[in-house]
Formats: C-alpha cells, structure tokens, sequence
C-alpha cells in the first residue's frame, strides 16, 4: 500500500487528550475512562502549537504515511486509466485541482490541511481532514494514521497537531480560517496497540477536538466555518455509490499546498475487510490521507490507503464512518465535550 492504513477492535477507543495546562506540569500516565483510553499532553498549549505553524513550516511539511513502504514505487508510471477517470479534468490519479477561493462554500470550506509532528523523526507532517457537524462544533475527521504514527517498528503520537481549515485558499500559503490546534485526539484501540498490517486498515479513521488560538478564543471552529459535513451514519450501502475525495496530495508533481478533488465510483471492499470501501477511479497521493470522502453530501469516510503507485490496477481505499469504529470515536468525543473539559 502506498497510503495509510487503520485499525479499530469493536467498542473501545482511544482518547488522546491534550490538556490546557501550563507547560511546565509534567504529562499524565494514559488512564482508561468510559471505554477510552487517554492521554494528556499538557506540556502543549494551543497558543505554542499556533505559533509553530508559521507558513514556511507548513510549506516544508511532508505527507504522513502509516508505515514503511514494502515495495518500490514507480513514480513515472501512470496509474488509473484514462477510461475510470471520473473527474472533469482528472489526471492520471484521478484528481483535479479545486477552483480557489476555498472559502466560498462547502465542501471546501470546511475541508482543510492537517499538521503534526513526529518527535521520533523531527519530521513536520501533513494530511488531509475536514470539519464534522457535532453537537460540540469543534471535531475534524482525518486519518487515524495522522495523529498516531504506527511505522517504523514504533507507535507514537504525534504532536503539535493542528488543523487548517480552507487552507491556502488565495494560493498565498495563508490559514484564512485560522490555526486549529488540537486539544484531544481520538483513534480506535487497535491502531494505538498494534503494529500496522493490512488488517489495521477498517480502523484508519480518527476524530480531533480542536479550539481557537487567537482572538475570540471562546470560538467554536463551526462558528467560523460553517456547519461542518454530516457523518453518514446508517448502514452501508449496497452496490456502487458516487463519491467525492478530497485532500491536498504533497507526493510527486503535487504542491501539498493546493486543494485537489476527486470524483469515484465506489463500492465494499470484500479482499481488505469490512468497513473500507474501494474505489478504482482515484489513487490517494501522499499527503491525501484523512480527506473527506463525501456521498450525497455527507461525510462516508475518509481516504486512507491506496496500491503502489503505477499500478495498472490503481485503486484506492476508504475508511467508512458507518462501522462501529467510527461511531464510538464519534460518541467519545461527544460525551467529552459535554463534560467540564469542553474547549470553549
């Protein structure tokens, strides 16, 4: 796989959650509390995460992948072919830039640039994410990959994880929505706890509760952006559906700075296991994981892994919100922001 994977058991999430605290109060052990398990990061506050994430950063951050690539990638071949290219003006992954300003309207509104970093490697990381309509008005849906590193023979989390709504949306590498940072983060029990396989892939899904850094700072982030996409919440479909993915690919000639779309016929994926959907009309670039993946338009899923590059079968996976995993994540965080550690 070129791209992502992720991992969920059944009920039990895991809660990664950011305190506001002063910087100089040590992190707390995990500790389990309604079926989670969390974690804060007290040494980070939201005004020292914005701050990190000045433009050139960004800029320079390169695409979070799940683990190490088992394979060569053959980085000149073409990969869907043109006769599954959906997109009006697709490339040969399938994908189109989306027209700026970002700002306009949603989905691109509320879709946005995920950063953290990875203290194992001093790498800065980006992925794809995008604004949740919830109770709390704060979640971003992304990959579980995004927030916690499971590559290298090592599973950590990542820091400094912030969100970028409609970022470089006047193509001058600006947040026109603001700086987001993350102040909890939850992924499934499975991803934090076992190394990545290609079974870990039906959990690569993970929701982030954010808060405002600068001024305002009682903002809600759906205050600023709009509503945030309706995760699809009833049961999967049966057949083909059309979707929509979207994301800010940073792997071969793309930018990592640009807003790309993607239009896919997709379908359950009977070979990687219940909970993903597979399409062949697009191929994720890295740096596209953790976009939106939008049916009829509510949030389906989010991009997640996709085959080696030049593959002449080039296909992409997508983790559903429909499944268990999601669900529980989503309730989680719900329950969370309802209690005296909501962001406002």
């Amino acid at each position: 796989m070129s791209e992502g994977g992720g991992v969920f058991t059944g009920v039990t999430a895991i809660a990664m959650t950011t305190a506001v605290a002063s910087a100089a109060q040590p992190a707390a052990d995990p500790f389990a509390v309604g079926g989670a398990v969390a974690w804060r990061h007290s040494q980070e506050s939201p005004a020292e995460v914005a701050r990190y994430w000045q433009p050139e950063r960004v800029r320079r951050a390169r695409p979070a992948l799940p683990t190490d690539l088992p394979f060569r990638l053959n980085l000149r071949a073409l990969t869907i072919p043109a006769t599954k290219v959906l997109t009006p003006g697709g490339d040969s992954y399938g994908y189109a830039p989306v027209a700026r300003p970002y700002i306009r309207r949603g989905p691109e509104r509320v879709t946005g640039l995920l950063v953290g970093h990875d203290p194992a490697t001093g790498q800065d990381l980006t992925c794809g994410a995008a604004v949740v309509r919830s109770e709390s008005k704060s979640l971003v849906a992304t990959a579980a990959h995004c927030v916690f590193a499971n590559r290298g023979g090592g599973r950590r989390r990542l820091t400094h994880v912030a969100f970028l709504p409609a970022y470089n949306s006047a193509g001058d590498g600006t947040a026109p929505l603001g700086v987001w940072p993350a102040v909890r983060r939850w992924v499934p029990e499975r991803w934090w706890s076992r190394p990545y396989s290609f079974r870990s892939l039906p959990y690569d899904i993970a929701l982030v509760t954010v808060r405002s850094s600068g001024r305002g700072a009682d903002r809600l982030l759906e205050d600023v952006t709009g509503p945030g996409l309706k995760p699809r919440l009833r049961p999967r479909w049966t057949g083909t559906a059309e979707v929509d993915m979207y994301g800010y690919p940073a792997d071969l000639h793309y930018s990592g700075a640009d807003m790309h779309r993607c239009r896919a016929q997709a379908s359950d994926s009977d070979t990687f296991g219940m909970g993903l959907l597979l399409t062949r009309n697009c191929q994720i670039v890295g740096g596209g994981s953790g976009g939106p993946v939008i049916a009829g338009g509510t949030l389906a899923g989010v991009a997640s892994s996709s085959g080696p590059y030049g593959d002449p079968l080039g296909f992409s996976l997508i983790t559903t919100t429909w499944q268990r995993p999601f669900r529980t994540l989503l309730a989680r965080a719900e329950r969370a922001a309802a209690g005296p550690g909501h962001p406002r």
